[in-house]
């Protein structure tokens, strides 16, 4: 089965309150992006990645996991293989990530207008949100989850800039076109928010 890690985004939060550490950008510049034949065993499979890479959108999970492991990219993005998982009542690092967002974006669209709880009503208010993702999930989610989703609301909540209101949330693009080493490659995604201050017309990502 899957390793159980955390959310990478609560990551910093599973102890004590602290402000996370900054972890610089990914930069695909720094990368070497053109893909040798020696990874996939053949000048037709290269070619078939390439094609993959620059004919369609690619969201920045598959980009990177191609820089990281260009065998896995060819394995899961030409050939369709998928990971095999053992049936667990836990959830998976992805479907933990997944509720973990799910939580997240409730919140802010329930408290975008309104003072967030804070304290004990921040924590009753998440004991119920878990629950009813295990409810749809029909998995546990760990324990650990509460205090990482306290610790990093609180955080959220008291630096989120003077003026701005989170105003949208798991916003999607696409289009987004970057050129590295030659190639054209077209980027989609979502954003998980975008605070906005209605007086400036100015946003922070």
């Amino acid at each position: 089965g899957r390793e159980q890690l955390p959310s990478p985004i609560l990551s910093p939060f599973l102890t004590e309150r602290k402000k996370p550490k900054v972890v610089p950008s990914y930069s695909l510049a720094k990368k070497s992006f053109r893909p040798s034949s020696e990874p996939f065993g053949s000048e037709e499979a290269r070619a078939q990645v390439l094609h993959n890479l620059t004919s369609k959108p690619q969201t920045i999970s598959r980009v990177n996991r191609f820089l990281n492991c260009p065998y896995q990219y060819f394995c899961q993005e030409i050939l369709g293989l998928a990971q095999q998982d053992e049936y667990s009542e836990d959830a998976t690092a992805l479907e933990e990530g997944n509720a973990v967002h799910s939580i997240l974006h409730g919140f802010w669209q329930t408290f975008a207008d309104e003072k967030p709880p804070e304290g004990t009503s921040l924590t009753a208010w998440l004991r119920q949100a878990i629950a009813e993702q295990e409810d749809v999930m029909g998995q546990r989610l760990p324990e650990r989850l509460l205090a990482a989703l306290q610790n990093f609301l609180a955080y959220d909540i008291e630096t989120l800039a003077p003026g701005y209101k989170p105003s949208f949330l798991e916003y999607p693009f696409n289009q987004l076109k970057i050129s590295v080493q030659g190639f054209e490659i077209e980027l989609r995604g979502v954003i998980d928010r975008i605070d906005v201050n209605e007086r400036t017309g100015t946003c922070v990502l």
